[in-house]
């Protein structure tokens, strides 16, 4: 961690923490009482034990999001969280906590551990988050436990996100629950828990769409969880199983011009994802004797992920024979093209269009075994967890081109004929295998004083076969021993104050190392070309901070509040670099070393029938050293198509400045009103880390919700999301818009936010 990131955040937190301390209001959503620590559920420790500013959603609060997702819940209440609309589908934003992504669209620099009951979601293939294959409606609790931790594996970069799921211990009961509104959204979920003396049963099932506010963008989620466990008296175990089914139509980002014109406009089409995904796991837990338990979890997972994407393209027939088609005709590279069988392909194929089709087939395989131990150290309270875990991913990659021709609508309509080459034909297989030796310890040194440790040692191996050729051959090896330490410190029963350091890796996934060639861009999502070795990224980390609680003696009112400064350097991280040659194309490379710093302030409290709460954050995501990137469409490059990024330019995506806050009232005892609000600075587009030009512009999305109680037992509830109908973009790139319109001379590319929306429904508890 760099000398300056460390003053930073100390010098912040010594200016700031006085004021916080003496806050007299805030807002209440109940606070952890205990907090996950292994991957393993129910193995923790006290919340105020904890060196970290922890942060979640309590099972109230996700109860009450009336069908919204997980991360959508996330972004509206915590305050180092923002969405970025990078593929244009609500249902699968790219996440961002401190500058860290937990995306599912490829090309986005991940960071973020996520696990669900124990079992690693993030894909095996290239660390990707499918959000929509989280059933937010059975999702007891979720935390994000901050900073570099090793206790979780590769990609705890910026932290690590764990869900708890519902059980029949947890849930009882039935609710049913529909609604729809504006664009045609519409959601249905059934759910039911119960338990018969050591047996518990939860299962529910959503399904939900809509047909999408911008042009040809219908979706279809559907949504399955189960969850049986037994409970003993010295010991237990459960087992959930998960099924997920989608088709959604992500548009992404148009040039501003078309914008201009219309904001619904899409650029071309089709653009439409596929993801379906059954997954499996296992839990156990038996105490050995009254201060040793051994736990244990197992899990499978298979995710089919298909793609068909119609682009613009620039094929023409040859200049040396008018009857063939030619890439980049009458051009100094010009190159005829063959089919899947090695024939000529015909000028009257196409040429304007392309279709671009892929199917990943990944099966992931993960299994953890663990002690811990709850025993006195020096006449001190211990508790110690030691494991092991292993975790797999096979997967088979297939993509495949078809030439085709682009319509007066900007849709591509296919010749039905197949391009062969490695350059629109690639046929992959790859198996990455993470072992890892892990112990977390906390250390009671006093009544007061809590020493944390804890320590990793990953071992990974990434082998990829090419399946078409020999060029995406490749065995790669990634090793590291990652330590945290942490100190927290109760000052009185309502005012703790904590620090920690703590280390964590990224190994390359199979999807960056097989597009690592500046020689030979990778059309994203559609083909890997090559497979140059890359540099595992390391991450260290730096936080202190303050929280505390408070309450009247009445009880009349309550607050928690929460203050904390953090740093966390990544040294090779590993970026996503355009070519130049088509909107999204390009290559991943190391970029030396990046640094975010930032501080965190959250106020939550109740007094009587109103409740509120405030997060506020602010994160610098900056390059740490001179970096030169290829970025060909961004006007302000030079002859190469380069950028020069200067140490300490903001890196694109990252809002500097967030501000999350929301009030509630009952207005009688079956009515109640809701109000939230989230502000966010500017930011840079991808593309434009060195600042060149013109930044996303700065906006506040405003949203309000009313519950009305019918009966004892159903209730009816209306929400408008973007009240003041804001105009606004969460994300932008640079790209070549004039492969459509020919007149466009604008080369920023923004993918537009949603207009003000109605969503209404009713649901039942019995």
């Amino acid at each position: 961690m760099s000398k300056r990131a460390i003053l930073v955040c100390g010098t912040a937190l010594w200016v700031l923490a006085p004021g916080a301390a003496g806050a007299e209001e805030a807002v209440k959503i109940p606070q952890v009482d205990v907090i996950g620590i292994t991957p393993v559920p129910g193995i923790g420790i006290n919340r105020d034990q904890m060196p970290s500013n922890v942060q979640g959603l309590d099972s109230a609060t996700l109860d009450r999001g009336n069908g919204a997702t997980v991360s959508d819940l996330l972004e509206r209440h915590l305050g180092a969280v923002s969405l970025s609309d990078t593929g244009g589908n609500s249902f699968q934003p790219s996440l961002s906590f401190r500058g860290f992504n937990a995306s599912p669209v490829m090309g986005e620099p991940q960071g973020l551990a996520v696990y669900q009951n124990g079992m690693r979601v993030n894909e095996s293939f290239g660390d990707l988050v499918n959000w929509e294959m989280i059933p937010s409606f059975a999702v007891n609790r979720a935390d994000i436990l901050p900073g570099a931790n090793p206790v979780f594996g590769l990609n705890a970069l910026g932290g690590a996100m764990v869900m708890d799921m519902k059980t029949g211990f947890s849930y009882q009961g039935a609710e049913v629950m529909g609604a729809g509104g504006s664009f045609g959204r519409r959601k249905a979920v059934a759910q039911y828990g119960g338990k018969v003396g050591n047996l518990g049963f939860y299962g529910g099932v959503g399904h939900g769409g809509e047909d999408g506010w911008r042009q040809q963008s219908p979706s279809l989620v559907t949504q399955v969880f189960g969850d049986l466990e037994y409970r003993g008296e010295r010991g237990g175990g459960g087992l959930s199983v998960g099924f997920g089914d989608s088709e959604l139509t992500g548009n992404g980002p148009s040039p501003v011009e078309l914008l201009h014109n219309s904001r619904s406009a899409i650029f071309t089409s089709p653009d439409r994802s596929l993801n379906r995904q059954i997954s499996v796991s296992g839990r156990g837990n038996l105490d050995l004797s009254d201060s040793l338990s051994v736990q244990g979890t197992a899990y499978y997972r298979n995710i089919t992920h298909r793609t068909v994407n119609g682009d613009a393209n620039s094929l023409g027939p040859c200049s040396f024979d008018a009857t063939t088609l030619c890439s980049d005709p009458d051009e100094a590279d010009e190159t005829q093209l063959t089919d899947v069988n090695g024939n000529t392909v015909p000028a009257s194929a196409g040429g304007s269009g392309i279709i671009n089709r892929t199917e990943t087939n990944t099966t992931s395989l993960g299994a953890s075994l663990q002690l811990a131990l709850d025993k006195p150290l020096w006449g001190k309270r211990n508790t110690l967890v030691a494991g092991l875990s292993e975790d797999e991913g096979h997967t088979r990659y297939h993509s495949e081109s078809e030439v085709g021709s682009l319509q007066g609508d900007r849709s591509v309509s296919g010749g039905g004929v197949i391009l062969g080459t490695s350059t629109y034909w690639t046929e992959l297989s790859s198996v990455n295998r993470t072992v890892g030796v892990y112990f977390s310890d906390s250390l009671s040194l006093t009544d007061r004083l809590t020493l944390t440790m804890s320590g990793r040692y990953n071992a990974a191996e990434v082998v990829l076969k090419d399946r078409f050729g020999t060029d995406l051959n490749g065995r790669h090896m990634y090793e590291r021993f990652n330590p945290a330490a942490g100190l927290a410190y109760q000052l009185m029963p309502e005012l703790t104050a904590f620090a920690g350091y703590g280390e964590a890796n990224r190994a390359p996934t199979a999807a960056e190392l097989s597009c690592a060639d500046a020689s030979k861009p990778c059309r994203f999502p559609n083909a890997f070309l090559s497979d140059p070795p890359l540099k595992q990224v390391v991450s260290r980390s730096v936080e202190m901070g303050l929280r505390g609680t408070g309450q009247a003696a009445d009880k009349t009112w309550s607050h928690n509040w929460s203050l904390a400064a953090f740093g966390t350097q990544n040294q090779d991280d590993i970026v996503f670099v355009s070519s130049g040659q088509g909107t999204g194309t390009g290559y991943f490379r190391n970029a030396g070393r990046t640094l975010r710093v930032g501080l965190e302030a959250a106020d939550r409290g109740r007094i009587g029938p109103a409740g509120w709460f405030v997060n506020y954050a602010v994160v610098r995501a900056t390059f740490d050293n001179d970096v030169s990137l290829h970025s060909p469409n961004n006007p302000g490059a030079d002859a190469n198509g380069d950028i020069f990024v200067r140490q300490g330019s903001p890196m694109a995506g990252v809002p500097l400045h967030s501000l999350k806050l929301g009030g509630s009232y009952e207005l009688t005892d079956d009515w109640q009103v809701e109000m939230d609000a989230a502000f966010y600075s500017s930011r840079r587009l991808r593309g434009d880390d060195a600042g060149l030009g013109r930044r996303l512009g700065g906006y506040e999305v405003v949203n309000a919700e009313t519950e009305y109680k019918l009966a004892g037992f159903a209730s009816a509830f209306l929400r408008v999301d973007n009240v003041l109908d804001r105009r606004y973009e969460s994300f932008g790139l640079y790209g070549s818009p004039t492969s459509v319109f020919a007149s466009f001379s604008d080369n920023q590319f923004r993918t537009p936010g949603q207009p003000r929306a109605f969503w209404a429904g009713l649901r039942a508890k019995f």
